[in-house]
């Protein structure tokens, strides 16, 4: 009991901050899907150089919404950014009429969102392609250094988990001492003795798994609704961090169990 209580707990603390981090990833994520490309046209710009430059984008790959703003919807989005009527301010209407352009996840990097403005800026009627390239490069390093910090806690907390399993593992392999030593003496090779040991670490971790997912799902529901907030990344909705989870469980309470009969095994060797 002792085992799969300190297994669960081990990857109760590996899942709460899988699914902690994949939040706060989608939060980023999101945050990027924002920086989109802007295409101003040319006042002059002719119907077909409008057309065909939407058309460009439509079809480009990575491309997974355009949206085609014309000079009144401008107006209306100014209104609504900042609360001004730009009639009351200057007698004529000076925005052009523009696409926002917005990527997908594998296509957000730098040298392809650049390589497209600069096909972009080649086309007839286009006068300027606007991207926030400084603020997208900070973001995406903040993004780029919590995924490797994310990395090594994980890791962290793997291998605490490995020796402190091991450590618990070792006081039920202490009171078979003389079981180990019983097989040895009678020729069991170490595989033999390790076999049954090995055995009953991977069913420890697989309960400790079980355990684990209810506890982590009991975070979930615990922090919606104390906090009140919707979480948009759950572990329900991750089939293969299930399956991830079961299966650390396992490798945990074999390697565990290795780690500490090893020492048994030589100790009677």
């Amino acid at each position: 009991i002792i085992s799969v209580v300190t297994i669960a707990i081990s990857l109760t603390l590996i899942g709460v901050s899988i699914i902690i981090g994949d939040n706060i990833f989608y939060f980023f994520r999101h945050l990027q899907a924002d920086f989109d490309v802007q295409l101003f046209y040319y006042p002059d710009a002719s119907r077909s150089e409008k057309a065909a430059a939407l058309e460009f984008c439509n079809t480009y790959p990575g491309v997974v919404k355009t949206r085609f703003i014309s000079k009144n919807e401008a107006v209306a989005v100014f209104q609504e950014e900042f609360g001004e009527n730009i009639y009351n301010i200057l007698n004529n209407n000076p925005f052009p009429a523009s696409v926002r352009i917005g990527f997908d996840r594998y296509h957000q990097n730098i040298g392809y969102i650049s390589g497209f403005i600069a096909s972009l800026e080649q086309l007839p009627g286009t006068d300027t392609v606007t991207f926030h390239k400084a603020i997208f490069l900070r973001l995406t390093g903040i993004f780029r250094v919590l995924t490797i910090v994310g990395g090594i806690f994980l890791l962290i907390l793997f291998v605490a988990a490995v020796l402190l399993t091991s450590n618990t593992i070792k006081l039920i392999i202490l009171s078979r001492f003389d079981w180990i030593e019983t097989l040895r003496l009678v020729g069991a090779s170490d595989f033999a003795i390790r076999g049954p040991f090995l055995l009953e670490g991977a069913f420890q971790g697989f309960l400790g798994a079980i355990l684990a997912l209810g506890a982590v799902h009991g975070v979930e529901e615990s922090i919606i609704r104390l906090a009140g907030v919707t979480l948009p990344s759950r572990l329900i909705a991750f089939p293969e961090v299930i399956f991830l989870i079961v299966l650390i469980g396992i490798v945990l309470g074999a390697l565990g169990s290795y780690r500490a009969v090893r020492r048994f095994i030589y100790l009677v060797a």
